[in-house]
Order: C-alpha cells, then structure tokens, then sequence
C-alpha cells in the first residue's frame, strides 16, 4: 500500500506547487476554425473574423512585407492542406481554403497531346507549302520531310523551349506551373484526307491553343509580380522566335519561285515590315508569296504569341 505524499512527510505547500505547475488544457476543445486562426496569429495581426464561405479576416501585416508574412504563413499551412488568398479591400483580407489538388494533368496526356500536335503542324506544313515549292524542296525533296524540317521541328522546338523556360522562372518566383500543352486542330488533318473543303480551312496552323496547366488565375502566386513575369515568359519567348525565323526565312528565300497556284503568305506586323525592307529591300513584301517555310513557322509563333498576351 503507497503512501500519500503528507505521509512521507513532504509539506502540503510543495504538493500544491507541484500541482499548479501542469500543463494548462483547453476546457473546449478547437474547431477547425480555431486552429487555422492560431496559425493565421503566428503570421499576421488578426484584426476581425469575417464571413463567407470560407474562413476569413481581416489582417495588418506582422512586418514591413505582408506578402512576404503571406508566404510563411502559406509554408505552414501547406503542411495541413490549406492555403491563403490575400485580398485588399478597404484593409487587407486574408482568406484560407483548401490547397488547390490535382491541378496538372497526367504526364501520358500532356505527351499523347504533343504527338498529336507533331502530327497536325506536319500536315500545316505541307499545306503552306504546297503551292510554293522549289522542284527539289526546301530543305529535301520528299514533302513530308520537308514540312518537318521546315515547319514542324521549328515550332516544337521552340514550344519546348518556351514550356521549360516557363517553368525554371516560375520555380524562381514561387509559382507552381506545369509545361505546356499545345491542343492540335484536327480539321487540317480532316483536310488532308480530302474530307474538309479547303474553303472551310480558316485556321491552318495545325494547333488550336497552347495553354499551359493550370490556367494562370487559378494558380497561386506570392503577389502579382510573380504572376506577371510568369505569365509573359511563354508570349516573349514565342514572338522573339518568331521574329527570328521569319527574318532568316526571308533571308533565306530567292528572288523568284515560279508557281502556277496561289500560295499562302504570312505577313509580317508593320514595324517588322519597315526592318525588313532595310534589312532585304523592296522586294522583301513580294518574296512573301513564295517565303521559306522558316518565314511561315515564325509568322505562326508570332501569331500565337499575340493570342497568349490577350
């Protein structure tokens, strides 16, 4: 049988100052809402809880950067599946919801949509070059070689580029990105096959959009600069290409081409127009009719580059 701590003669003061010292406990047990407001409190200043359908308050920021407060705060509550939007109204407002999930698709589509879209810009290639081709080709006298060599490994190369430039600046902002996914436009193989008018053909670049996963505003960002250097990487990365290769196409396009058919011509926007008949001459506008692949392959990342921005 133990004995009581009076019995082994220890005084009732020290007991009682034994007991007082234990660890103090929550009479009610936290809400979920308790807990993310805790966590909210180590970051920022909690000023008021507001409303809405999901948890949110009003905030001062606890340093001189209250984005930089937002991204430790976010660092901590990753770890428990949650996420902060910080907004400003008449004060700031942060609110938390759940960590966006599965937001990226799954590599086999992403690479599935590539091979696809290799296909479509193959076949775009040899439709702009159809009706303007030397009798030995461009670059080799089969066509299908030549579209790829002339149009297609251009443009892929310089898509791939871009998707892992926009990723290395996105990793260096602090902006979860994805690679591109360029969605192929099958009406020009619809045409290759003779089942689609050619009257019908409006779009004849082999690729309908180049989204990158997930859309840009439904991302996370630390704040809008981030965002913003993120989401021009992929527009300035095509359209410096694209100048690049409409230039050297050009360059590399004779002076004549005979043709018994109308051809396809990319032009060029006017401040590229006035370097070109510097760089090349007056004739520069008319050796469009019959350009060098290049010419037509740079007018398309050109084109999508202006698509991008909008």
């Amino acid at each position: 049988m133990g004995l009581t701590p009076n019995q082994r003669g220890e005084p009732m003061e020290d007991t009682q100052a034994n007991t007082e010292t234990g660890l103090p406990h929550q009479k009610k047990a936290w809400s979920q809402h308790d807990l993310l407001e805790s966590a909210l409190g180590e970051y920022l200043h909690v000023i008021q809880k507001n409303g809405g359908r999901w948890p949110s308050w009003k905030v001062s920021p606890a340093s001189d950067d209250i984005h930089d407060d937002l991204v430790r705060l976010n660092t901590h509550l990753e770890r428990l599946g949650w996420m902060g939007k910080l907004t400003q109204e008449e004060e700031w407002v942060v609110t938390v919801f759940p960590a966006p999930e599965r937001q990226f698709p799954q590599s086999k589509t992403v690479l599935m949509f590539w091979v696809l879209s290799f296909f479509t810009i193959t076949l775009a290639g040899d439709h702009w070059m159809s009706n303007a081709r030397p009798s030995g080709g461009w670059f080799h006298a089969s066509s299908l070689i030549d579209a790829l060599l002339g149009f297609t490994l251009p443009i892929m190369l310089v898509l791939v580029a871009a998707s892992y430039i926009q990723r290395h600046v996105s990793s260096r902002y602090g902006v979860r990105s994805g690679h591109l996914m360029p969605v192929p436009d099958f009406t020009i193989a619809l045409y290759a096959l003779g089942l689609f008018p050619s009257s019908w053909l409006f779009w004849p670049f082999g690729l309908l959009l180049i989204p990158t996963m997930p859309r840009m505003d439904a991302r996370p960002w630390p704040n809008r600069a981030s965002l913003g250097f993120t989401a021009l990487t992929v527009p300035l990365v095509l359209g410096v290409s694209g100048v690049i290769l409409m230039v050297a196409g050009l360059l590399m396009t004779p002076e004549y081409l005979p043709s018994s058919r109308m051809p396809l011509a990319s032009y060029p926007p006017l401040f590229l127009s006035l370097f070109l008949d510097q760089l090349i001459g007056n004739d520069s506008y008319v050796r469009l009719l019959w350009a060098n692949p290049w010419t037509h392959a740079g007018g398309m990342l050109m084109l999508f580059a202006w698509v991008s921005v909008l």
